[in-house]
């Protein structure tokens, strides 16, 4: 099972502009001159967060499919079923966006059902994130 592209990311434009227009016209009946000012502009964009976990259960490897929809700092994080940090699998990564695959080797963690949790923080500081379980059977 891949994961297919999630990166339907949603746009908000916020710019506000000045225009100044001068209305004298001249002998040909023409406006004469426009100007146009951009004062200021931002971009919103929304995260998504999906991944794909795979085999689950799992004996001796895992391999975590994700998609990183713009630049962002990345954590994987796994937590037992009492929520204690088990492992830091990826720690804020900076990356580009594009599809990744990250394969993780958990044959020396005892059986049982463990959280898998993905966030992704934007340049902006917005955190987005997404948990799935794990079921690690040796």
């Amino acid at each position: 099972c891949r994961l297919k592209s999630s990166c339907n990311a949603t746009y908000r434009y916020s710019i506000s502009a000045l225009l100044t227009v001068d209305n004298s016209l001249n002998s040909s009946n023409r406006l004469k001159e426009i100007q146009e000012e951009t004062t200021k502009g931002n971009i919103e964009e929304k995260i998504n967060v999906n991944f794909v976990l795979y085999p689950n259960p799992a004996k001796e490897t895992i391999n975590i499919d994700y998609s990183v929809c713009a630049n962002a700092k990345v954590e994987i994080i796994m937590y037992d079923m009492l929520g204690r940090k088990v492992e830091d699998i990826i720690i804020n990564n900076e990356l580009e966006a594009g599809d990744r695959t990250t394969e993780f080797n958990i044959a020396n963690y005892q059986n049982g059902t463990y959280s898998i949790i993905v966030s992704m923080k934007d340049r902006l500081g917005k955190i987005a994130q997404t948990q799935k379980r794990l079921v690690i059977i040796h």
